[in-house]
């Protein structure tokens, strides 16, 4: 992977903080945000993991009881179950497939979506194995562990089909941000800590057989520090990468397996999964930055800075949205921040999840809350 930077970032936009109480109207010239469509208060535990929408429920993670939310009554839960076999609390995500809820953490299971019945768990081998964003097709679900291996369960039963090392050694620590699949290919990125405490972390990214778990290629660059902690999303023959540790973020050619291009972030690197619409890619974190821009190129479209990390933002219908701390609804043309809102329970935003022209989010306060895309 050869190393190369491109793009001065060029700043536009309003900056903006957000002081207003819960409900109350934002300053700086940003118009208050729509009031949300509907509020599920039934729960009072926060988290970090994004709901799924699937089919006509809504699912939530939250401390560890996983919840269904029927958006047809979407102010109460149709079920809630906790898994005593395995501990899933902090899965990076949550995974829809042949009718069940998968998520792995430390521990993995599989759940019923129309009922919540545990069909299958499967208890951890060590506190160390927190597992990435995970994926899954008809037959398989796959977990990168924080062992710096890559699993692979039938999702029917839980039984293991196969396991992988993304990296040939890790030293003191492998930390594997998640998986994508393309094809018949597994594609995993993460981090190789080179010595004890962090430091010299390089960057990892491995190809996998779908079927077999086999190898087919793997890079690690000791060049470039911080290793990448965004999931990685597929985008054309592309797999876009970012790195909050190393405050980059890029394109990385999965049949070449070298660099399209890549970017150096203004004041640190992104937080949580790059959003992709066609050609264009939306992402923010650390840096107080909104970056639109070609996914195939890296080459700007828009870029908005406001006062204020933001936790992750994505498109929503014809604008982006993002989390820090309340939810903000910015013009994609323009990079204009239109309006903000915080949540009606006098919390802040923590995860988010788009489905179709709805943002779903979740707050400090534990509630559950859809907001349309349009401001």
């Amino acid at each position: 992977m050869r190393p190369s930077w491109t793009g001065a970032v060029l700043l536009i936009g309003l900056p903006w903080s957000c002081t207003s109480p819960s409900g109350g109207a934002a300053g700086g010239g940003v118009r208050l945000g729509p009031a949300p469509l509907w509020i599920n208060s039934q729960s009072r535990a926060q988290s970090y993991t994004p709901p799924l929408v699937a089919g006509s429920s809504v699912f939530t993670l939250q401390l560890g009881e996983l919840r269904s939310i029927p958006l047809t009554n979407p102010t109460i839960a149709s079920w809630a179950v906790r898994i005593a076999d395995a501990d899933i609390a902090g899965a990076r995500n949550l995974v829809a497939s042949r009718g069940l809820v998968l998520l792995s953490s430390t521990g993995t299971a599989a759940v019923r979506q129309a009922t919540g019945e545990i069909v299958w768990a499967v208890p951890s081998p060590s506190a160390r194995y927190q597992a990435g964003r995970t994926a899954a097709d008809s037959i398989r679900f796959i977990v990168p562990r924080g062992d710096g291996t890559v699993v692979a369960y039938d999702i029917a039963t839980g039984t293991l089909l196969w396991s992988t090392p993304a990296a040939a050694a890790c030293p003191f620590d492998c930390r594997l941000s998640g998986v994508v699949i393309s094809g018949d290919t597994v594609y995993v990125a993460g981090i190789v800590n080179g010595n004890a405490g962090g430091g010299l972390a390089s960057t990892l990214v491995t190809a996998l057989d779908r079927n077999s778990g086999a190898l087919l290629w793997r890079e690690v660059d000791p060049t470039l520090e911080g290793g990448v902690n965004t999931p990685p999303v597929v985008a054309g023959r592309l797999l876009l990468l970012g790195s909050l540790q190393g405050w980059y973020f890029g394109g990385f050619d999965r049949f070449t397996r070298q660099w399209q291009w890549r970017r150096r972030a203004v004041n640190g690197g992104p937080y949580q999964t790059i959003g992709v619409a066609g050609d264009s890619i939306v992402l923010t974190g650390a840096d107080p930055v909104i970056y639109l821009l070609s996914a195939a190129t890296g080459a700007s479209l828009m870029e908005a800075r406001t006062r204020g990390s933001m936790y992750e933002a994505q498109f929503c219908g014809s604008f982006v949205i993002s989390l820090s701390p309340e939810l903000r609804w910015f013009d994609m043309r323009s990079g204009q921040l239109i309006a903000a809102r915080l949540p009606e329970d006098g919390g802040f935003t923590q995860a988010l999840t788009v489905s179709g022209d709805t943002a779903i989010v979740i707050t400090s306060e534990g509630s559950v809350a859809a907001y349309p895309c349009t401001p």
